[in-house]
């Protein structure tokens, strides 16, 4: 039998991590899926009712990690925390108001989630944390300034 892992997905409702959540519940592993939107969150947890969902918000840094514990606690701990939650707009217009949701989510929320996993790791004495962030991040895209120095940032 394979080993079953107990994964935590944050940014889970689309996109690369939507799909890596996906595969590891097909594989059988414990997850815990997080995400701001809870409709896409019942999306992927349908018909899989070990499946452990967190509808919370990386930008709620007073929060994020008295959440992130309560959901490993739940699921019985934690050896793999994936952070895919991310945001960015175009915004060829440099219109300042558009760039802080992606400085919040890239930045403050992801650093929030990282350092919770660190540090739960460091005390737990083992796990994995895995980050996916954008090319963008190495060679930029002109019309999103936020989301290519967000990505950077995580790199």
């Amino acid at each position: 039998m394979k080993q079953q892992n107990k994964i935590i997905v944050v940014g889970a409702t689309s996109g690369l991590g939507r799909m890596l959540a996906e595969r590891y519940i097909r594989d059988g592993h414990v997850v815990g899926i997080v995400g701001r939107r809870g409709d896409k969150l019942a999306e992927v947890a349908k018909g899989h009712s070990e499946v452990h969902c967190l509808k919370a918000d990386v930008t709620d840094i007073s929060q994020i990690a008295v959440h992130l514990s309560a959901l490993a606690g739940e699921m019985g701990g934690l050896d793999l925390l994936v952070l895919c939650s991310g945001v960015g707009r175009m915004n060829p217009d440099l219109d300042y108001g558009l760039e802080l949701p992606t400085v919040d989510t890239n930045v403050r929320g992801w650093t929030a989630v990282a350092d919770w996993a660190f540090s739960f790791f460091m005390q737990q004495g083992y796990g994995h944390l895995a980050a996916i962030s954008s090319v963008a991040g190495i060679r930029g895209l002109a019309p999103a300034p936020a989301y290519s120095a967000s990505k950077a940032y995580q790199i």
